[in-house]
């Protein structure tokens, strides 16, 4: 993902997911923190969606 996305909108990691989800295995989520997360693009746009 670009540098960029984490300071963008959800809005723009939706579309950016729509865009891009057939490219990207996984995404992580504060992977430099005590809780790192991991989401397939489908399981994060079914959360930006809820």
């Amino acid at each position: 993902m670009p540098a960029a996305a984490g300071s963008g909108s959800p809005a723009w990691l939706r579309a950016y997911l729509d865009a891009h989800a057939s490219e990207i295995g996984a995404v992580f989520l504060d992977f430099a923190g005590p809780h790192p997360l991991r989401a397939t693009p489908a399981d994060l746009i079914a959360a930006l969606d809820a």
